[in-house]
């Protein structure tokens, strides 16, 4: 299962945006979305970060998993569209650092969604710099990484 059932956890989904993802690719991605914010529980915490050459997010900070959070980021989700290039360094080495938000001493586990279906194109495009630079990013070291491409996984740094 992506997401762990039963147990509060902060969840933070990184979704590419870029040219690549147009058409059926953003659709798929953004129904894939649809169902992992229905699939958050009540206490749950999550926010949503889409990337392209440029990074924004829906919420600067975890928002908790109610009824009305869920239907704005689904708005949210439908209204992604796919324009410009894949800058992933720059959204996986954000996206960390919106857990900190969470409280110190938080004992959630926290779990990055990363949707993308291709390799850097724009900013750092070196895999190894960029997974060095994710690591350095993840100073707590406690957020993990799910369901990656092949470099994610090649490395060791996501979980299927």
């Amino acid at each position: 299962m992506l997401l762990e059932a039963g147990m509060a956890k902060d969840v933070l989904f990184v979704i590419d945006t870029s040219g690549s993802m147009r058409d059926d690719k953003i659709e798929q991605a953004r129904k894939a979305l649809r169902n992992m914010l229905d699939s958050l529980n009540e206490e749950d915490r999550f926010t949503i970060v889409r990337f392209s050459s440029d990074v924004s997010g829906y919420s600067d900070e975890l928002l908790s998993a109610s009824d009305r959070n869920l239907k704005n980021a689904e708005e949210f989700v439908d209204g992604l569209e796919a324009d410009g290039g894949t800058d992933i360094n720059t959204a996986l080495t954000t996206a960390p650092g919106l857990f900190t938000g969470s409280g110190s001493g938080n004992e959630r586990p926290e779990e990055v969604i990363f949707l993308t279906d291709g390799e850097p194109t724009e900013g750092i495009t070196d895999n190894d710099e960029i997974l060095d630079n994710i690591r350095t990013a993840n100073t707590g070291g406690r957020a993990r990484a799910r369901r990656g491409g092949k470099v994610c996984r090649e490395q060791g740094i996501c979980q299927d």
